[in-house]
């Protein structure tokens, strides 16, 4: 058939049949797609943007490199990940009873928790992390202690 042919035969087809169309119905049917709306409250859209913004810190935190995160600051670092509630809480009673320790903190570390503890200045933070893992082994066997930062000694020649 030539193009001739053709266009005569859309033209009297368009003429000759009124639901007859030259383009778009030959594709089908189309139906434009209906968004949904919700409303929620200032409190619910700042709760969920907080949200989201702790989920970003958390990933930020993880794809940072472990010896990056000297923030955590403690001298001891006790990770907590599949630990209960209860034995986070009897785990930092135990270090908080300790004479030598200055503080314990639990700190949010990605998707779980780390015990942080820092030992007071005059203290070994050796004996002390020797002492609290043998307290621990009560708790949480198989805990996991993660380090212990060597404070640079101070020597009597560095006070004269």
């Amino acid at each position: 058939m030539r193009l001739s042919e053709k266009i005569r035969a859309t033209h009297e087809a368009a003429n000759s049949d009124r639901a007859y169309t030259t383009f778009l119905k030959n594709f089908g049917e189309f139906t434009v797609p209906k968004l949904d709306k919700k409303e929620v409250s200032a409190q619910e859209y700042i709760l969920q943007e907080l949200k989201s913004l702790r989920l970003l810190i958390q990933k930020s935190e993880k794809s940072s490199d472990f010896r990056q995160r000297d923030w955590l600051g403690g001298d001891i670092e006790i990770c907590t990940r599949q630990w209960t509630q209860s034995e986070i809480a009897e785990a930092m009673d135990l270090a908080r009873a300790d004479l030598r320790i200055r503080d314990v903190i639990l700190k949010e570390v990605g998707d779980h928790r780390h015990i942080v503890i820092n030992v007071k200045p005059e203290e070994n933070a050796q004996s002390v992390q020797n002492a609290i893992e043998s307290k621990l082994d009560a708790v949480r066997p198989k805990r996991r202690i993660l380090r212990i930062i060597k404070r640079p000694q101070s020597s009597k020649a560095d006070t004269i």
